[in-house]
């Protein structure tokens, strides 16, 4: 074997080498970045939870604590999901009249049900209603 070989061998070896941590850098930091975006959903997760920050709870209390109404009349909680801001409403407002307008789809006597608990679970029941519909369809009077 002579010079030549032997030098092109350790060149093709280092290349080799240089390849591999190359390739083993690249798995690395995309080993990371998923690793940090699951500890970020983790993390959030944590925070929307009750046993964590509970922030969708505070988010709803702070908007119903925020509304700029004296509580006369009737309010429409568009895309109301489960019902949680609307059954605030209700409870914060005894002589108010709440309805939650929401489009559950499918599911929709299992969404309505759900919401009716929801609303018996926190006292404000007699006066809340949930309704499916679209927002530019519903009729609100």
């Amino acid at each position: 074997m002579g010079l030549l070989e032997t030098s092109l061998r350790v060149k093709h070896c280092l290349h080799s080498l240089v390849c591999a941590s190359l390739l083993f850098l690249y798995l690395l930091i995309g080993a990371i970045i998923v690793f940090a975006a699951f500890a970020l959903f983790a993390y959030q997760r944590y925070l929307f939870s009750p046993r964590g920050g509970n922030a969708m709870v505070k988010l709803w209390d702070s908007l119903v604590e925020h509304l700029d109404w004296n509580g006369d009349g009737r309010v429409i909680d568009i895309g109301c999901g489960s019902g949680p801001v609307a059954i605030r409403v209700a409870k914060k407002y005894p002589d108010a009249k709440v309805m939650g307008l929401d489009y559950w789809g499918k599911v929709w006597e299992y969404s309505k049900a759900k919401c009716e608990m929801n609303a018996r679970i926190e006292k404000g029941d007699n006066r809340v209603s949930f309704q499916k519909g679209e927002c530019d369809k519903a009729s609100f009077r």
